[in-house]
């Protein structure tokens, strides 16, 4: 039957799925608490199963104390807090309360209280778990599926535009978003996330334009020559990876390199502007450009695509200041 582990819900490190004794976070949507809960994975979506008797002096013992739930304002709830879950059954409770079990008189609501007294590992709360959200087009279809993610991700289950899936291997062995098994469904979470960066660039004012690359461009990239110095040289695009990386074949030497977006001078995969506001707000503009440079901090116009960085915050202020120039003369 295998062991109903899931895929990651985020891309930020090579790993693609969960299994044994791999640390993870569950992020819980706001409506049942917000914030997340860390735990050792251990087949068939068992939660706090270091609360047993027999993981108590498990090789994961010196990770325990890291299990457990942290809420939205960052307090921590040991997993010693809670009984033993099931995440199936936690979905259940997300998606369709109407007919599980629980104890007391009212359905669990938050997070906590899903933990403390919703008995999510009865057999039928995890079976209404499985029947709602086992295959992929029921998981696209759930309002709150789950989203289990690497322990290194900052976000929120907002934040979060993916969603965690069934695992192609059930969690039989460690694999990687570069196997085969894997590579459609990253595509899917990288193109989430890219229309997700993209809304959060607009709702900042900043109006994007996707660069593209395709077999037989000419660019211009940088590299490192034999004596470590940064050149800049000229070749042609042979092929792109899924991970988001480019083979260039070098115009001189013919040699073959392997690199990021990033490396192409010109472009790092995003090209941004500022929707600057009318010439009568330009002296306002003006100060606050004078503020930033001061003090450094201009977050706003740059972000992270991945391993992919929009141009430097200098640069941008100077095209800002030029572009500003221009519009003042015109006026």
């Amino acid at each position: 039957m295998g062991s109903f582990s899931w895929t990651r819900a985020d891309i930020t490190t090579d790993r693609s799925n969960f299994t044994d004794g791999d640390m993870y976070k569950l992020l819980i949507p706001k409506e049942f608490g917000g914030g997340y809960i860390t735990d050792i994975y251990w087949d068939y979506g068992y939660l706090f199963h270091t609360n047993e008797e027999n993981s108590q002096n498990d090789i994961d013992a010196p990770y325990h104390s890291l299990c457990g739930y942290t809420d939205a304002n960052g307090k921590f709830y040991s997993h010693k807090d809670f009984p033993v879950n099931d995440l199936y059954g936690i979905l259940a409770y997300w998606n369709n309360n109407e007919y599980l079990n629980f104890e007391g008189d009212t359905i669990p609501k938050t997070i906590i209280e899903i933990l403390k007294r919703g008995n999510t590992c009865d057999d039928n709360n995890r079976i209404d778990g499985i029947d709602i959200g086992c295959y992929e087009n029921q998981i696209d279809e759930l309002k709150f599926p789950l989203k289990m993610v690497s322990m290194s991700y900052k976000g929120t289950y907002e934040d979060c535009p993916a969603r965690s899936y069934g695992d192609p291997n059930q969690g039989f062995g460690e694999y990687y978003w570069n196997s085969e098994d894997y590579m459609e469904l990253y595509k899917k979470l990288e193109e989430l996330y890219r229309d997700y960066e993209l809304k959060i660039l607009e709702n900042k004012g900043l109006e994007v334009i996707k660069m593209t690359y395709n077999v037989g461009d000419k660019v211009t990239f940088r590299k490192i020559d034999k004596s470590g110095k940064e050149i800049f040289v000229t070749g042609t695009i042979i092929g792109a990876s899924i991970m988001g990386n480019i083979t260039i074949i070098e115009d001189d030497t013919k040699d073959e390199h392997w690199i990021t977006r990033d490396s192409i001078v010109g472009s790092n995969g995003w090209n941004t502007s500022n929707k600057l506001k009318p010439s009568s707000d330009l002296d306002k503009i003006k100060e606050e450009i004078a503020k930033l440079k001061a003090s450094g901090n201009c977050d706003f116009l740059t972000h992270r695509s991945h391993n992919d960085y929009a141009v430097g915050y200098i640069c941008a202020l100077s095209a800002l200041e030029s572009f500003i120039s221009r519009l003042e003369e015109e006026t």
